[in-house]
């Protein structure tokens, strides 16, 4: 949790030091930005659980609307119990260089590991419709 306050706390500095943003957008902005690094991070683990244990695509699909009902549910419960009070401006952290790159060594990781899961995917994907069209070769044969 200390890494998540201290991801809004830089966002938070970084926006601030813009002076043509009021201090509601910062909040906005912080909490929407917060809240698309949440969504990939449950991307990622919802398609790494899908490719190597349980193929819950079957089960469940995200379209474009579930999506953006995602993002808004996760950017409204972000806000409400996290950004709202502005507990992550109360740890007394510093904008350091060292923070800068944990910050950016995660989403690299982050999204390293999601086009490594999305190639795993989309190669499970094409196995399955060519046992698909094989079947299908094989009725109409028949």
């Amino acid at each position: 949790m200390k890494f998540y306050y201290y991801l809004l706390f830089r966002i938070h500095k970084t926006l601030s030091k813009n002076k043509n943003y009021s201090e509601k957008d910062i909040v906005i902005f912080t909490s929407l930005i917060s809240s698309i690094y949440i969504l990939f991070l449950m991307l990622t683990i919802y398609f790494t659980i899908d490719v190597f244990y349980l193929h819950v695509t079957n089960y469940i699909d995200i379209n474009k609307l579930s999506f953006v009902f995602i993002l808004l549910g996760i950017s409204y419960l972000n806000y409400y119990f996290i950004i709202r009070n502005k507990k992550y401006l109360d740890h007394n952290f510093n904008e350091d260089k060292m923070g800068g790159y944990l910050i950016i060594a995660s989403l690299g990781i982050i999204f390293t590991i999601f086009i490594i899961i999305a190639n795993k995917n989309r190669e499970r994907l094409n196995n399955d419709r060519k046992i698909t069209f094989n079947e299908k070769q094989l009725n109409h044969t028949l």
